[in-house]
Order: structure tokens, then sequence, then C-alpha cells
């Protein structure tokens, strides 16, 4: 069985300015401007959870959160529905997603251009437990995906990828890096371009 529910973070570059709630209307207009392909259900605010997922747009296949899950901010997309396709293919999917709604948020005008996001690593990671434990099998057999998906990213590259702990009680999380940046406008002219191989 495929694992689908996984998810992908883009990493702001430097601190956050302004609080997660500045994000609560911005996601609202996502919503009335259909901005994410799919029924988009709602936006929830959890702002004031530490390290939580902060402000959530809640849609029938994925959740797209703004927030400091990881204490750093960042835009996590986190696939809740099957795709019908390969691992690497759902990743691409989600980087396409991640990527499209960072280039929004870096050119809403509320924003006043407070976010620049950090192009030249990603973060991703398995919602699933027990089809993907953090293990070093895991780490093997998503290898392939991973690599995809970095071709997909920033083509041929010095690809970095590290696992973020090996506590079997955490779900497996792996940071991919380029050694190289790249704004999300150029990974998404890369993205649209990129043909499975």
């Amino acid at each position: 069985m495929t694992v689908f529910r996984v998810g992908m973070k883009l990493r702001t570059v430097g601190p956050s300015r302004g609080g997660l709630q500045q994000f609560v209307p911005v996601l609202h207009r996502w919503i009335q401007r259909a901005l994410v392909d799919g029924p988009l259900v709602d936006v929830v605010d959890y702002s004031h959870v530490s390290r939580g997922p902060g402000v959530v747009l809640v849609a029938f296949d994925a959740n797209y959160s703004i927030g400091l899950s990881d204490g750093c901010l960042g835009v996590v997309w986190s696939r809740k529905r099957p795709t019908g396709s390969t691992l690497e293919d759902t990743l691409v999917l989600g980087a396409k997603k991640v990527v499209a709604l960072c280039a929004e948020l870096e050119a809403e005008t509320e924003l006043e251009g407070r976010l620049v996001f950090d192009g030249s690593v990603v973060r991703i990671f398995s919602n699933d437990r027990l089809l993907a434990p953090n293990t070093a099998v895991t780490e093997e057999q998503w290898c392939p995906a991973l690599k995809g998906v970095a071709r997909a990213f920033w083509g041929e590259c010095e690809l970095a990828i590290e696992r973020v702990s090996c506590d079997p009680r955490e779900r497996f999380c792996v940071d991919l890096s380029a050694g190289r940046s790249a704004s999300v406008r150029e990974l998404g002219a890369r993205l649209e371009c990129h043909t499975p191989e």
C-alpha cells in the first residue's frame, strides 16, 4: 500500500513579524477566491498553541497551514486523501501546492512583503506511523521518491537528506537541502516544467 498521508514544509527566511493571526483574513480570502483546488472547508486559528499548526486552511484533500510547528515559521501541506499515484508523484503534487501558496503569500499586499521563503531546504514527513514508521528501513524505501522530488525542486544538485530524528516515537521526517538558494518563483517555474522520469 502506498503512503499518502504525507506532508511538506517550506520555511521562511528570518523571523516572523506580525504574529500568526495576520494570516486568518488572508486564508479566508483564499477560500473566497478558490485559490486552492478542491472543496475548501474553513480556516481554524490555533495560534494560541505553542509550536502548534498555527492557522490552518482545512480542505477536503489536504490541510494547509502557516505556523511554527518545528519552531520555524513556514507553510505546511498535509495530504489526507489518497491520490492514486506513487509516493514520488504525491510528493511532487505537494511541492507544487506548497510553492504556489508560498508565492501567493510573498505577493500578498496585506503582508507588505514581510515573508520570503527559503527555497534551499524542504521538510518532508509522514503522518502514517503504521505504513511509514520512523526507521532506517522507511528512509531506504523513501529514498528514490525523495531524490525524485528533489530533482523536481532543484534539478541536478548536491542533495543532502537528513533525518530529523531517529526516535521511533516521532514521525518519519527528513530535511532535503540542495546546497543552493532558490526563490519560490524559481521553484514554481521548475516544478511546472517537471516531467516524471
